[in-house]
């Protein structure tokens, strides 16, 4: 079984450790419809001009403090030296995820046909509107107390009379 290919629909390789540079070669056979996450890992270098790379979500290459390119939006530096990878990097089985895409060829939609639309801080349009609608009614609800406890206290406190006697 190989892991990249034609039949390639998503490869995550997140959190294993994965150190080094990436190698054109394993760009070049990256389909570019696959998705593939290689975040919280240790690469390092500029990310290759493959269209398989550059069309990828910037969380699926987030958290290699090395990287750098598009679609990370950091510039890379020109290196004065060349250095090996680090030595103290520590060794663990990785744990890989292969999905091919004869099994599911349509990305997912919503109820409407639609992609599933998602803000930048991961909660959905309507989850928002939810939050944003239960923080006015508790705003409300505490104006409705502060007018009763008002109401209230007004009532208490009878007015001053002007009783003046000739």
């Amino acid at each position: 079984m190989s892991l990249v290919g034609e039949n390639l629909r998503y490869l995550n390789l997140s959190y294993n450790k994965v150190s080094g540079t990436f190698s054109q070669t394993f760009a070049r056979h990256i389909p570019r419809n696959a998705t593939i996450d290689l975040s919280l890992n240790n690469l390092t270098g500029p990310i290759p001009d493959s269209s398989a790379l550059l069309n990828q979500k910037t969380e699926s290459l987030s958290r290699n403090v090395d990287l750098c390119g598009k679609p990370l939006k950091i510039l890379c530096s020109i290196p004065s030296t060349l250095s090996d990878p680090p030595t103290n990097a520590t060794t663990s089985s990785p744990a890989i995820a292969a999905i091919s895409k004869t099994i599911n060829t349509t990305p997912p939609t919503n109820a409407t046909g639609g992609s599933n639309n998602v803000s930048p801080s991961g909660l959905k349009p309507a989850t928002i509107a939810v939050i944003v609608v239960g923080d006015l009614a508790g705003l409300a609800v505490l104006a409705l107390i502060i007018l009763l406890v008002y109401q209230k206290r007004k009532k208490r406190d009878p007015k001053p009379t002007n009783n003046n006697v000739n």
